[in-house]
């Protein structure tokens, strides 16, 4: 609503960071702050990276890949915890 008077705006702006987040957030784990800062490193260094070795076409599917293979191995996160059920 602020860059209205400067830019253009549409209904998909901000698509990209959102999404970005909410892949961090995916990978730190859901209520975890730690999670997600380390996730926010990581997902950061392997986009850079992926650009960096000439490939920047891949930097958004090195996102979700890496996002895929921490939920194989983790599936509620890197620092995720256990939901206690309360029977």
């Amino acid at each position: 609503v602020m860059l209205a008077p400067i830019f253009s705006i549409h209904p998909a702006m901000g698509s990209e960071i959102i999404t970005a987040a909410f892949v961090v957030v995916v990978i730190g784990g859901l209520g975890s702050f730690w999670g997600v800062v380390v996730a926010a490193i990581i997902v950061g260094l392997v986009k850079g990276l992926v650009v960096a070795f000439g490939y920047p076409q891949f930097s958004e599917a090195a996102m979700y890949l890496l996002m895929l293979l921490v939920l194989l191995v983790r599936p509620r996160g890197l620092f995720g915890e256990r939901i206690q059920r309360f029977e």
